[in-house]
């Protein structure tokens, strides 16, 4: 007797690939990121770019979660960031990371995720001088812990003059005030 394929087996044929796919786009995801990071490490800044933004649809076509995708969105803007290519598509992509980050990681686990997100919306808002809009992830920076090889002191320095030559001296008071109670954390640690 022959075997007919039911009607069934054609309706779960798709949920069964779907949940196959996973893997696959685990794999995929983990390979364009560790594309990116030779090409960041190597200061190929446009290819890595590239990488990681493959990394974030594969995060989203996999279903591998927030997490990664941030990750992969962080990557690819600071990429581009630093490429100088396209400005308004670092800050795109680095705006959804930040999105994402403050839904998925209120932990102090994920300190240096945050706090990376907060820097380089910084810099990006100081690379396009629009410091009105990095004030905001400037001044989120008050308190936080410094980062291993990286102290906010460099932020703070770049950012104070940018400030007060926008007219934005309460601003930049603010930022004198953390940065001279770092110091002096600093000073007497």
């Amino acid at each position: 007797m022959k075997c007919k394929p039911s009607f069934l087996m054609f309706l779960t044929l798709p949920f069964i690939l779907a949940g196959c796919a996973n893997p696959l786009n685990q794999a995929t995801y983990e390979r364009y990121c560790s594309l990116g990071d030779t090409a960041f490490a190597n200061k190929n800044f446009q290819y890595a770019g590239v990488m990681y933004s493959r990394a974030a649809q594969n995060a989203d076509m996999g279903k591998l979660g927030d997490g990664p995708k941030a990750r992969a969105l962080y990557n690819a803007g600071e990429s581009v960031r630093l490429w100088g290519g396209d400005y308004k598509s670092a800050e795109s992509m680095l705006l959804q990371a930040q999105a994402i980050s403050e839904k998925i990681w209120n932990d102090s686990a994920h300190d240096r995720e945050r706090n990376s997100l907060l820097v380089a919306l910084s810099l990006l808002y100081l690379d396009t001088n629009e410091p009105a809009k990095g004030w905001i992830y400037v001044s989120k920076t008050f308190g936080q812990p410094d980062l291993p090889n990286f102290k906010w002191k460099i932020i703070y320095e770049k950012y104070e003059p940018v400030l007060t030559g926008h007219g934005m001296t309460v601003e930049a008071g603010k930022l004198r005030e953390e940065l001279e109670k770092r110091q002096g954390t600093a000073q007497s640690g």
